[in-house]
């Protein structure tokens, strides 16, 4: 029995269409097709498969909960970058990361990552203290004079702790008082956090209260940053989460 395709594959398969010009494609010109890889078993697509859906949900879920930035070890060099204090320049190598990389490399990966970081799901207080030092002059002057509903901005990547005894540490009283933050972090921040925690640069806070003792302490609340749309894994993510 002949069976005619109406020359529906020249281009891809030509063994099987020479034999159709010469009366149809019969049952040995389509085995000749299979040995020449003209005629496939269809296969479900790898992409359908539950298993595979699965990992991708594993995947996004793991890229959605990461709680920390990679270069955090680093970031006490960019700081010194940032503040233009130091030998340390913005297209200086870092070279205690690998592959060596620049402070503005660092910066521009960092940045990204502060936006991908799982969100805080409760408040939580943290402390940070500072010295008059020559890399924190600057903050140091400027917080010594923060009054109730004044703003300040840190432009480094700033530190803290959630141990208010660990940032005394840092609250050297050489030059006069030594001056401590207290930081009111709200629920869906996005700030990374593991050994330290880190703000993004340019965080911005407002004062809520100062308490004159031993140290000046200031009292600040954490302003989260305006955030765009959903990003492309989390819509996947709650797409599925939904189905």
């Amino acid at each position: 029995m002949q069976v005619n395709f109406s020359n529906q594959y020249p281009k891809y398969c030509p063994q099987i269409y020479s034999s159709e010009k010469k009366g149809g494609i019969t049952a040995g010109s389509i085995s000749q097709g299979l040995s020449f890889g003209c005629v496939r078993k269809v296969k479900k697509p790898k992409f359908l498969s539950s298993a595979y859906l699965q990992n991708v949900i594993i995947r996004i879920q793991r890229f959605l909960s990461r709680k920390e930035v990679s270069y955090s070890f680093e970031l006490n060099e960019v700081n010194s970058a940032l503040l233009g204090k130091g030998f340390t320049k913005l297209n200086s190598v870092v070279t205690s990361c690998t592959p060596v990389k620049t402070v503005s490399e660092i910066m521009s990966i960092t940045d990204k990552q502060f936006k991908k970081l799982k969100p805080l799901e409760e408040n939580i207080t943290l402390w940070r203290g500072i010295a008059r030092s020559n890399i924190y002059s600057d903050l140091f002057n400027e917080a010594s004079m923060l009054k109730i509903g004044d703003e300040l901005m840190m432009p480094q990547y700033a530190f803290a702790s959630d141990s208010k005894h660990y940032a005394k540490a840092f609250s050297s009283k050489i030059s006069g008082k030594g001056l401590l933050f207290q930081i009111e972090v709200p629920k869906g921040s996005r700030i990374s956090r593991n050994i330290h925690y880190i703000f993004p640069r340019n965080s911005e806070f407002v004062c809520t209260g100062v308490e004159e003792d031993t140290y000046r302490m200031v009292k600040l609340r954490y302003k989260q940053p305006e955030e765009g749309s959903v990003g492309f894994c989390e819509k996947i993510l709650n797409f599925f989460k939904r189905s």
